[in-house]
């Protein structure tokens, strides 16, 4: 198991929840871990819906993303 198995095994139980519809808009959403900075990652998703945090990978980085977008309040 290397460094950041267990950070793509998260995201992928996360996927596993998303219905269709939550599906085909992540679709074109993307993330990016700044290197040099520490654990800061962004993850960018639907309709301009941004997350910005700690985050070890980029895996890490959407699925923490994915979950903050699935919780907010107009979330389909």
């Amino acid at each position: 198991m290397n460094n950041h198995d267990f950070c793509r095994l998260l995201l992928s139980e996360t996927r596993r929840e998303l219905t269709t519809k939550q599906r085909k808009q992540l679709v074109g959403s993307w993330s990016y871990r700044f290197s040099g900075m520490g654990d800061t990652a962004d993850w960018h998703g639907p309709d301009d819906y941004y997350w910005h945090g700690n985050a070890c990978c980029a895996y890490s980085a959407r699925q923490q993303g994915i979950n903050a977008w699935l919780d907010r309040d107009e979330c389909p």
